[in-house]
């Protein structure tokens, strides 16, 4: 028996007792004459408060190690998002963690991304929120690295459009990131949708980077000329420049499989992250063989640079 609630497209469904599916798309998975009698329909407000409830992001009262708050600036690029751009950012405005600056940067949408982003501005002026648009679609990480240009934190972080973060992520990465010598931490994440038949869980997702803002000037920025893969190719390059060498054929494996490095970086092993169904993703994908490829070419254009 399916149970659950839906609003519009959007759906968190159980498929058995206590594990549910959370679906942006819910009518490619389940029959819609079964979903809508047996599911309950909501408000929007009500779905987001029940599905904070199912995975887990309330805010939570926890010992911190956090000696100082510095400004953390998380970046938030969005094009044609307009299905799923609100629960990013709530998840944001919702953190426990308060000193932070959200920069979104519209990416040339010409959907209703835009008024919805307006409107939730307009809702929380009291919320340090940056927007920013590009005029035509310029990629991700085009727009990451505007978020970068314009940010003012201490610390920066990136939030995908179509993801959700815990509530107590930025409070446990910051206090992780400001009690080690690394460069840079990431954490552990879980798909929110159906992966085969069961929610995959992901070793370490690469949206939970976080860093201090001068590793950008130590190692650069986001590789603006490709539309896949241009996160794990900044941490390829920032190991080569560190240590003057690529260590590692498969960086990736290195990342998810290996211990964390106290001079490079650090892992968070809390699923703190909750991956959605849109987005063009890698693994999803099968583009890991476009992705060895990518790391592969740049490594060699950049050791000749």
């Amino acid at each position: 028996m399916i149970s659950g609630i839906i609003f519009q497209n959007m759906a968190c469904i159980e498929y058995l007792p206590g594990k549910h599916h959370f679906l942006t798309h819910w009518s490619q998975f389940y029959d819609g004459k079964e979903v809508s009698k047996k599911c309950q329909i909501s408000s929007e407000e009500f779905f987001y408060r029940k599905i904070t409830e199912l995975l887990n992001l309330k805010i939570e009262s926890i010992p911190s190690q956090i000696n100082y708050s510095p400004k953390i600036s998380v970046i938030l690029p969005v094009y044609q998002g307009e299905k799923t751009v609100k629960l990013a950012i709530k998840s944001i405005l919702r953190q426990s963690y308060q000193n932070i600056e959200l920069i979104i940067v519209n990416d040339g949408s010409n959907d209703g991304t835009d008024d919805i982003i307006s409107r939730i501005i307009k809702k929380n002026s009291e919320i340090q929120i940056k927007y920013l648009k590009n005029e035509v679609n310029k990629g991700v990480y085009f727009s990451r690295n505007i978020g970068i240009k314009e940010s003012t934190g201490e610390f920066i972080t990136m939030q995908d459009a179509d993801d959700i973060s815990d509530n107590l992520r930025i409070e446990k990465s910051v206090a992780y990131l400001t009690h080690g010598e690394f460069e840079f931490i990431l954490a552990n994440g879980q798909y929110t949708r159906e992966f085969g038949r069961n929610l995959c869980p992901v070793r370490v997702t690469m949206a939970t980077f976080m860093c201090r803002k001068d590793f950008f000037n130590k190692y650069g920025v986001y590789d603006e000329n490709t539309k896949h893969s241009g996160d794990l190719e900044l941490l390829d390059r920032a190991y080569f420049l560190k240590y003057g060498e690529y260590k590692f054929d498969n960086f990736w494996y290195w990342l998810n499989y290996t211990n964390s490095d106290s001079n490079f970086y650090g892992h968070i092993y809390d699923n703190l992250y909750y991956i959605g169904i849109d987005g063009d993703r890698i693994t999803t994908q099968n583009k890991i063989k476009e992705r060895l490829q990518y790391l592969n070419k740049r490594r060699k254009e950049f050791k000749n640079m």
